[in-house]
């Protein structure tokens, strides 16, 4: 799609793995505590709490898929956060394995309440998640945000079965 639109995407392996996973674990607690929203209300004058209040990091669980720089930072930076971290990778990293448990992908799309991907798209990895594995997500969710945003027979027809399942469940979340 990128390409069509003639734009150009560039794998820098070399870049910071730490900034990269400081990044990830921020916009994952953006999403989790509602930030950008908190925003708006705030500077509308608005300071009520209502849909904001996130859920703790602290005991819950990181799955994280690709294990090499980028993804053990992140796991090193969940579990300092008091997560407990399960990974996902096909060669494993000696490393995570002194603060994580390596599990299938499916038990970890089941287990985790946040799922963080740090693994190349290559021929393997395409399509790895899908309708079926957003299924199997219980993910990180807010009270009431399991209903579609649109019924259905509105549903956009550009958005693809997968997609559309994110979007009803809300921001940063995939299963309720």
């Amino acid at each position: 799609a990128a390409k069509a639109n003639g734009i150009t995407v560039m794998r820098v392996p070399g870049y910071s793995p730490e900034a990269v996973a400081e990044h990830a674990m921020a916009l994952a607690q953006a999403a989790n505590r509602r930030i950008c929203k908190a925003y708006i209300k705030v500077r509308n004058n608005n300071f009520a709490l209502d849909g904001l209040l996130g859920q703790n990091f602290y005991g819950a669980c990181a799955g994280i898929v690709g294990t090499g720089r980028i993804g053990a930072a992140m796991a090193r930076i969940c579990h300092g956060f008091g997560m407990n971290v399960l990974c996902y990778d096909m060669y494993k990293n000696p490393e995570v394995e002194k603060f994580a448990r390596y599990v299938s992908l499916e038990e970890l799309l089941q287990k985790a309440d946040l799922v963080s991907l740090h693994c190349p798209l290559t021929e393997g990895t395409h399509h790895m998640i899908n309708k079926d594995t957003i299924a199997m997500m219980q993910g990180f969710c807010h009270p009431g945000q399991h209903q579609p945003r649109r019924p259905d027979r509105h549903r956009r027809p550009d958005r693809s079965p997968a997609r559309s399942q994110v979007r009803r469940r809300g921001p940063g979340c995939v299963r309720g």
